[in-house]
Order: structure tokens, then C-alpha cells, then sequence
């Protein structure tokens, strides 16, 4: 499964390049389930515990998260009418209103923040714009550097997505000794069309009840995502024995 899900006749070179004609690593392929392969039940268990969260996304350390609070699960947060781009192209998608919460240093606020990160990149797969996503996105966050560096590589082709924003029905955070926060959050995708070059080139089948991991950092810009990634669909982790 590729990028573009269904393999598109002309994505397959694009899959594997950057804009300079530069292979892209595994660790560079995105977000959807196809981009980065599911990790073992060890490694979800290291995902559990919330390692690795030192001064950078991929910082080792085995820290043992505070005691946090959970979070019910919960609709998505509204951002206004949506509109789809149409066959001609990008056309007056309304930017997700920042929330109050970024300046807030509570694990709910990040939580909330986390959210509209994710909504950032939805409208950048449908408009290109990625100011907003880059400004809530931490100087150390390679992952996120990836995600746009994508997303860019895809306008620059004169390419784009037709694609709805995420449902996160809930997100589950805690503090870390770092100061941190972090841990798992639940995505539903839903189907999206990819446009080559100007025309129709396939549609990638969403997966719903993906499991991701966060991480984001408090900083003078308020919260910043540290890291995110894809670990495996929910009904995978729930076959994993322990």
C-alpha cells in the first residue's frame, strides 16, 4: 500500500522521491496506515509507557509518565463549514480556528492542540498552506518536518488531496518528567481522492480506529507538537498478546 493507497499509475516515483530527486526514507512516507509499517507488540508497549520523550521525538529515556487523567471519549472538535476542494483544484477552504488552549499549560489543552494539529494537516493535504501547520510544529519534531515536507513535494507536482478533516474520538495524555506531555490518541479516516497533475488519479480507502502517538512541548509559541505518529489499526493492538 502506497502513499496514495491504490497505487496511482503516476504516484509510485513520487512515493519514493523528494523535489531535489532524493530517495525518501521509510521514516519520511507520512501519515496513513500504508506510510509506516505497524510496530510490534514490544515496541507498542515502549509506546505505552511514553519513552523516548527526552529533548527531541526521538531522545531515549525511560521516564515514568506522572500521574495523568484520562479523557473520555469525545466528538471531534467543530472548525466551521467544510467545503471540498473541486476537480479544478484547491478553491476557499477555511483555515481551523486556533484554539485559546495553545497558551493554557494543562494536559487538556494539549490535548485540544494535538486536535487541531491534526486538522492542520488535513488542510494542508487540500490546500498546500502549510504556514500554520509548521508554526504549531516543534523545531525538533522530525516527524512533522516529514509530513510537510510531503505534503509540499505533492503541490510542487501540481497535485493535491480531496479529503475530509479526521474524527478523533478520543485522546488519552499524560505529563512525563520531562515536562512533556504525551501518549496514545484514536484517528478515523475516511476515504480521500487524490488529484495528479491537475486530474483524477484514484482514491485511497480510509482506516478507521487507527492508534497514533503524540507528543508535544510547551514552549514561548505556546504548545508545539513534538512528535506524531501512526502505530497500528485498534483491532491489531488488541491482537497483540502481551
Amino acid at each position: 500500500m502506497t502513499r496514495f493507497g491504490v497505487a496511482p499509475r503516476n504516484t509510485r516515483e513520487l512515493q519514493n522521491r523528494n523535489g531535489k530527486g532524493r530517495m525518501v526514507s521509510d521514516d519520511a512516507r507520512g501519515l496513513s496506515q500504508g506510510w509506516i509499517r505497524p510496530i510490534t507488540g514490544l515496541l507498542l508497549v515502549a509506546a505505552l509507557a511514553l519513552t523516548g520523550c527526552g529533548t527531541g521525538p526521538e531522545a531515549a529515556g525511560t521516564a515514568e509518565p506522572d500521574g495523568g487523567e484520562s479523557v473520555e471519549p469525545q466528538e471531534t472538535r467543530s472548525q466551521g463549514a467544510y467545503e471540498k476542494p473541486g476537480e479544478q483544484g484547491p478553491e476557499d477552504i477555511p483555515q481551523p480556528e486556533e484554539p485559546a488552549e495553545v497558551h493554557e499549560q494543562t494536559i487538556a489543552a494539549a490535548e485540544e492542540v494535538l486536535r487541531y494539529w491534526m486538522d492542520l494537516y488535513v488542510y494542508a493535504r487540500n490546500t498546500g498552506d502549510v504556514v500554520a501547520l509548521e508554526d504549531r510544529s516543534h523545531e525538533d519534531c522530525a516527524s512533522c518536518d516529514a509530513h510537510i515536507d510531503r505534503i509540499s513535494e505533492v503541490f510542487d507536482s501540481g497535485s493535491w488531496f480531496v479529503q475530509e478533516p479526521y474524527e478523533i474520538p478520543y485522546v488519552e495524555f499524560t505529563e512525563l518528567d520531562t515536562g512533556a506531555v504525551g501518549g496514545l490518541f484514536m484517528l478515523n479516516e475516511t476515504d480521500f481522492d487524490v488529484y495528479w497533475q491537475g486530474e483524477f488519479d484514484g482514491t485511497n480507502e480510509g482506516t478507521l480506529e487507527q492508534i497514533w502517538t503524540g507528543h508535544l512541548d510547551f514552549t514561548d509559541e505556546g504548545w508545539q507538537v513534538l512528535s506524531v505518529r501512526y502505530e497500528m489499526p485498534a483491532a491489531e493492538r488488541e491482537d497483540e498478546t502481551p
